[in-house]
């Protein structure tokens, strides 16, 4: 598939992603970002190709008279908020991988708003101008600065609105808990909480590129193996854990079991309705009917988006939403925050749910509802078979008698279950998610996807 994904730039180093591509990328971005953009913010995950790739990138930007302001490792998120919060912040660049393998890197690029491009609107132009390189401008009027100082004060100024986001929301932290940084970017959470005097145990807070305990992917069980001992062993009322970059989370409860991200969507989306009653809420097509009907209980208007962030982040625009949510562990807020996908805020928000909680956290997600259903299966295979499985699961829900929604993939609804194919916006992989109200249900239709795939 190249470095041009559905939503960002993700490739091996050093076969595809190296210091002098990264020049060139930066050339480019520089070209194609809005003539006044003169000031981006620049961060990087702690993988020790980051630092190489990111000078690099910065040689490129400067060139073409951008200044640079350099926040060092830090999460995608913070990178976000100091363009949105800032008015002499004009973009943003985040060199991570995220979760991906050793090996890898990448780059996340937002606007003066925070708001995430993607290959539709940004990264197709940039592959384009690669291809033709003599399109490509080189050298601008004058050279670009790089600001230490100030990339400093961005990263501070993220810590204290987010231990401010939590004292407003509290009268205190009362509740122990334990964080599992995985090693990764999210690491800078512990500042924000010494400011709150959270009682808390961190996990593998110590930043490092090789990530040797664990790689941080709140999607994978994996992540959990330390929090689903610790938690319960000391005694706490739940865990946190964070990805590679921050920009996703998840937790356990008090008995260390992990909190499905549909159940996290319930939990967050109840906060979230409690201040903005009707609200509409994004969620992604791999979600629940059971969240779905849950949410519109409560009141909300709830409205379905393709999977990636940076496609949910313009829906929620678009649809002038409150909240949206990913199953991958991505959650988004408006209203008092600037809407993109923060691991970090949404942590914040959870902890005061928790806070306010008159119960433990397990007697609260045992009364929400939930069906039967699976996890999403990904199963890797080349793209004309992911075009052929398609087709004949569209056929195959048709003929069913199906409600078909097709935003992102086939998600085909019925009275009593759905199913759920799409192709992987990141990989040549087909992914699948099927749910039914009652276990025979469930059964039935994974039968029948697991036969069209074959």
């Amino acid at each position: 598939m190249g470095i041009y994904k559905k939503n960002d730039i993700r490739g091996r180093v050093p076969d595809e992603l190296f210091p002098e591509r990264m020049t060139r990328l930066g050339l480019l971005i520089a070209q194609v970002l809005p003539e006044k953009t003169k000031n981006i913010a620049i961060g990087g995950d702690p993988r020790f190709e980051t630092d190489m790739l990111k000078a690099g990138l910065i040689a490129g930007l400067t060139s073409m008279g951008k200044d640079v302001s350099d926040m060092g490792i830090t999460t995608t998120p913070s990178t976000y908020f100091a363009a949105a919060h800032n008015q002499d912040v004009d973009a943003s660049i985040m060199i991570t991988a995220s979760h991906n393998p050793l090996g890898t890197s990448g780059l996340k690029v937002s606007n003066h708003k925070g708001e995430a491009f993607h290959y539709n609107n940004f990264f197709s132009r940039i592959e384009e101008l690669e291809r033709e390189e003599n399109k490509m401008s080189i050298g601008g009027i004058s050279q670009g600065k790089i600001d230490y100082e100030k990339g400093t004060r961005l990263k501070a100024q993220y810590v204290e609105f987010l231990a401010e986001t939590i004292q407003d929301g509290t009268t205190g932290l009362n509740k122990p808990f334990a964080i599992e940084y995985g090693n990764g970017s999210a690491t800078i959470f512990e500042s924000v909480l010494t400011k709150t005097g959270a009682n808390h145990v961190a996990l593998h807070s110590i930043p490092n590129g090789r990530f040797p305990r664990l790689l941080p992917d709140p999607a994978t069980d994996s992540c959990y193996v330390d929090l689903a001992k610790v938690v319960p062993a000391l005694s706490l009322d739940y865990g946190l854990a964070f990805d590679a970059d921050g920009d996703r989370f998840g937790a356990v409860d008090e008995k260390g079991r992990r909190i499905s991200p549909d159940d996290m969507t319930m939990i967050l989306a109840n906060q979230v309705l409690k201040e903005y009653p009707g609200a509409t809420i994004i969620i992604d097509v791999k979600t629940s009917l059971a969240t779905r009907q849950y949410l519109e209980d409560l009141g909300a208007r709830v409205k379905y988006t393709r999977v990636g962030h940076s496609w949910v982040h313009e829906t929620l625009i678009h649809e002038e939403a409150i909240f949206a949510a990913e199953l991958s562990g991505h959650y988004y807020f408006s209203g008092k925050y600037y809407g993109f996908d923060d691991a970090l805020y949404s942590a914040t928000q959870f902890i005061t749910f928790v806070e306010h909680l008159d119960r433990p956290l397990s007697e609260f997600i045992a009364e929400l509802p939930h069906f039967y259903s699976t996890p999403e299966i990904r199963k890797h295979m080349d793209k004309e078979k992911i075009s052929f499985i398609m087709e004949r699961a569209k056929e195959v829900a048709d003929r069913l008698g199906g409600k078909m929604i097709e935003i992102d993939g086939i998600r085909a609804e019925f009275d009593d279950g759905w199913f759920l194919v799409r192709a992987s916006g990141t990989e040549s992989a087909l992914s699948y998610r099927v749910e039914g109200k009652t276990l025979e249900k469930k059964e039935k239709l994974q039968k029948i996807i697991e036969e069209i795939i074959g």
